[in-house]
């Protein structure tokens, strides 16, 4: 009786098994921003001059034709210096031609650690299954697009060859975040944005562990010559003027620490740059493409100012 059931329940979970791995196979088929930049960066390594990393700020707001050197954009949203760490681990040794690496560092930056324990914990999965990620590979929730539910409409759509999720161009930079499609009422961003990006209490834990990582990245770039420019990006001032003046500073003195510490590293502080206007803005803290534009030619001249004119 015991061997009847068990061989019942294996013939009704067995076709169950078959057409979730199914379902899974054709979601991972559809193109995204991690697998086109993991693809591209595995195809490309030696073609990159210029390496961009960061989270939506740089994601949005780095445009890398724009760029006189061959550049490629290696942000996403909410992208921690955790995973900048991992995607620049994963690269760096084959990357032969590197000469400058982006390192955006924005108000936040510092004091998380990955999306992991907050609302964006599902981007980790992105990392696991497209970039080949480690770092929770026996966690179901983290490796399989079907966890939280089989997206019949998508895996429909991979069937017939018409899904993607790509929102990037052929460099990396996000493309949605366009002036066009910019709220009435955009300015009225900032003031949340920055409540939502101020920690309640500085985790010290963390910011020694992003400084630990930010410093190896540091230091593998000086043994093969590398310049790196830590960036802080521009916002709006309905923004920055709603910033934690202690998180602020602290979050500055940590990118002048690694400038004063290290011959290979230049801090570049555009938070409040008044070269930046409304119209290069799509909300208080990201800008739009016309703002990614003026902000790479900025990046173009001073990555040319370091290297290229030496």
């Amino acid at each position: 009786m015991k061997r009847f059931i068990i061989q019942t329940v294996l013939l009704i979970m067995l076709p169950v098994l078959l057409s979730v791995a199914m379902c899974e196979h054709l979601l991972r088929r559809i193109p995204n921003d991690y697998s086109f930049k993991n693809e591209w960066l595995t195809n490309k390594v030696n073609f990159v001059k210029i390496l961009s990393l960061g989270s939506s700020h740089s994601f949005y707001g780095i445009e890398p034709k724009c760029f006189s050197e061959n550049a490629f954009n290696a942000a996403h949203v909410s992208q921690s210096i955790k995973y900048d760490h991992f995607i620049f681990s994963k690269f760096f040794d084959e990357m032969d031609s590197l000469k400058v690496l982006i390192l955006p560092i924005s108000y936040f930056s510092m004091f998380s650690f990955g999306p992991e324990n907050g609302i964006e914990d599902w981007r980790v999965k992105y990392y696991s299954i497209y970039y080949g990620c480690k770092y929770h590979r026996f966690e179901p929730k983290y490796n399989l697009e079907t966890y939280n539910g089989l997206h019949l409409e998508d895996v429909e759509c991979s069937i017939h060859g018409k899904a993607n999720h790509r929102t990037c161009n052929d460099l990396g930079k996000g493309t949605t975040y366009a002036l066009e499609n910019r709220a009435e009422n955009w300015e009225e961003s900032g003031s949340l944005a920055a409540k939502r990006h101020t920690e309640t209490k500085i985790d010290t834990v963390i910011l020694a562990k992003n400084k630990m990582m930010v410093e190896e990245m540091i230091n593998k770039c000086g043994q093969k010559k590398v310049f790196v420019v830590i960036l802080t990006m521009p916002a709006y001032h309905t923004y920055t003027e709603n910033l934690d003046r202690k998180q602020l500073d602290l979050m500055i003195e940590c990118c002048e620490y690694f400038e004063k510490r290290y011959d290979n590293v230049y801090y570049l502080n555009l938070l409040v740059d008044e070269r930046f206007q409304p119209n290069d803005f799509f909300d208080a803290d990201h800008l739009n493409e016309y703002g990614a534009e003026k902000l790479s030619r900025i990046l173009d001249d001073y990555c040319d100012s370091l290297v290229f004119q030496k």
